[in-house]
């Protein structure tokens, strides 16, 4: 950037207050590369001062802007930060051990069956149906999930 000799200038410029720290922080990567990009379109609004010509330049939807301004805290950069997309409830059906450990010797006794026929059996045998919402998770060898109380016949066991 062109300027003043002797005097060191930033991307950032004068335009937001306490520009050396943002510029400290920035060179540091305390922030995220798209927080740092967000930060670029806030010093850009601040100095020409039209939010328009700001979403036009950067390529980027007046909504957008809008959504993050609402948030931008010039004193705080994490909240550029973007925020998780994940569902704060996420439903995680249960399966008592007993069944969980049925499934176990089912799979220990019967190798290659599958997750269909093992289901048939425990069905027949306790009278319990496990639908897939109930499968989920990782599975170790055994095809049972690795997660406590929770179970997955859903596992093939080729390797």
């Amino acid at each position: 950037m062109r300027g003043r000799i002797g005097v060191t200038m930033s991307r950032y410029g004068s335009i937001i207050p306490g520009s050396n720290f943002i510029t400290s922080l920035s060179r540091q990567s305390k922030i995220s590369r798209d927080a740092k990009k967000r930060l670029r379109w806030f010093d850009h609004y601040r100095k020409y001062g039209n939010a328009r010509l700001t979403c036009r330049y950067f390529g980027i939807s007046a909504q957008t802007f809008y959504r993050w301004k609402r948030r931008f805290d010039k004193y705080d950069l994490t909240t550029l930060e973007g925020l998780s997309c994940r569902p704060h409830r996420v439903r995680m059906p249960q399966i008592s051990s007993h069944v969980v450990e049925r499934i176990r010797e089912l799979r220990e006794q019967y190798p290659r069956l599958g997750r269909d026929k093992l289901a048939v059996l425990l069905h027949r045998e306790t009278g319990r149906t496990i639908d897939r919402t109930e499968e989920t998770g990782p599975q170790d060898s055994a095809g049972i999930s690795n997660q406590a109380g929770f179970v997955s016949i859903l596992g093939d066991q080729r390797a």
